[in-house]
């Protein structure tokens, strides 16, 4: 145990409370069960946190708990030897390693300091071997706190106690998914009330459910940040300045009229809307990518620096197939939804007119049917093949209306 709370130099504990002392042992399975120790905390709050190496809990010691002052066994799941007398309760764990991590609440007075000492020095963790049945108290000698060394902390000097148990560690082998012997706490019965099965779960049987750990998380998608920022046109300046404002974002606004021959654009290839709402918002999923077009945007349109420190954030608003962005929320749905058609005799019409007057384009036509077969057996997607290629087709439709930029645009 430490006997102090972690200072702002130390790192030996990534994310510490700041109102306890902490402690940390490591057990290992090989040498057997281990004896934690808990005191009488006279109505402090305290906690062990009691991990196996897949830092799955399988102890519950804490003052939540009502767990009650004595000494508790930590053993391996295979050992099978008797309990001796003196063990007030036993949990076991089925990997080589696991870990004991006390937390006991101090005041930060002086008062509380010197009152907490003689408590933790009886938070002790020990080889069943060395158990007497009697309760142990070890002084934590002169460690105020960890030490900072090269940049990183490491725990005091300690007896074997409190010594990493371990020489290595072993990867702990996977759960399996489900038992074949163990009873099910679930049954699906007809219900009276809707005629078809329904979940019924039964309490008094209890059951543990292994799931899969994963710990690497893999991208779906990549995408590169704009090396300038982000540009906003005028029209919808307000509503995204608004929510840059409450995510802490900065951005500024355009004085003047600006050209952008660097500006790029997103066009989307597949636009999809869920059946229902979510949350009062029609969703929107993309698929596209990011072109170059030179486009000119009008003053009070909005420029949002990537050189900040909520770059991520940033790009998780505005980056239309980010799965939390405005985009996806349906702040920009009417750019994706298209608003004129032509009935399918009317197309059929003029595009006979269209191949009829433009070789190339019946000569791409026809390429597309022989090489494309998916495309060459989707009447919708031969039709729409027409339109997209007319002079009344609506060139901004399926364009995401925030651009990006590779260059700062001039400040006044």
């Amino acid at each position: 145990m430490l006997h102090d709370h972690i200072t702002p130099d130390e790192r030996i504990v990534a994310c510490p409370n700041q109102d306890v002392v902490h402690g940390f042992g490591v057990l290992d399975a090989r040498r057997g069960p281990s004896v934690v120790q808990v005191p009488d905390f006279d109505g402090r709050f305290w906690v062990y946190q009691i991990v196996d190496q897949r830092t799955e809990a399988f102890a519950q010691l804490g003052a939540m708990y009502d767990t009650k002052p004595g000494c508790y066994l930590l053993a391996p799941a295979d050992w099978d030897e008797p309990v001796p007398d003196g063990i007030a309760g036993v949990f076991r764990f089925d990997t080589r390693i696991a870990a004991c991590i006390p937390r006991v609440f101090m005041n930060d007075t002086d008062e509380d300091r010197a009152a907490v000492q003689p408590v933790i020095n009886q938070v002790m963790v020990h080889p069943l071997a060395e158990f007497t049945g009697q309760p142990r108290t070890e002084p934590n000698g002169a460690q105020p706190h960890t030490k900072p060394t090269g940049g990183r902390a490491v725990w005091p000097a300690r007896t074997s106690s409190w010594t990493s148990r371990s020489t290595g560690t072993t990867p702990a082998r996977p759960r399996p998914s489900s038992s074949a012997d163990t009873p099910t706490p679930v049954t699906r019965d007809p219900s009276p009330i809707s005629g078809e099965p329904v979940t019924v779960y039964d309490p008094t049987t209890p059951q543990i459910w292994y799931v899969p750990y994963r710990g690497t998380v893999i991208p779906s998608l990549t995408v590169r940040a704009p090396r300038g920022g982000y540009l906003v046109p005028r029209a919808y300046a307000p509503l995204v300045a608004d929510r840059l404002t409450l995510h802490g974002l900065d951005h500024r606004t355009l004085a003047h009229r600006t050209d952008h021959p660097d500006a790029d654009v997103f066009r989307a290839t597949a636009a999809q809307f869920p059946p229902v709402p979510f949350e009062g918002r029609v969703q929107l999923a993309v698929e596209g990518s990011w072109r170059p077009e030179p486009l000119s945007l009008p003053a009070g349109s909005l420029f949002v620096s990537i050189a900040q420190s909520g770059a991520r954030l940033l790009m998780a608003l505005l980056e239309p197939q980010a799965p939390d962005s405005l985009a996806a929320r349906g702040f920009f749905n009417a750019h994706f939804e298209q608003k004129e058609y032509v009935e399918p005799y009317v197309t059929e019409i003029f595009a006979q007119q269209m191949l009829d007057e433009n070789p190339t384009l019946a000569a791409e036509f026809r390429s597309r049917l022989e090489t494309d077969p998916a495309f060459a057996a989707n009447p919708e997607a031969r039709r729409e093949f027409f339109p997209r290629r007319h002079s009344s087709w609506d060139t901004r439709f399926a364009v995401y209306p925030i651009l990006r930029t590779a260059h700062t645009p001039g400040e006044d």
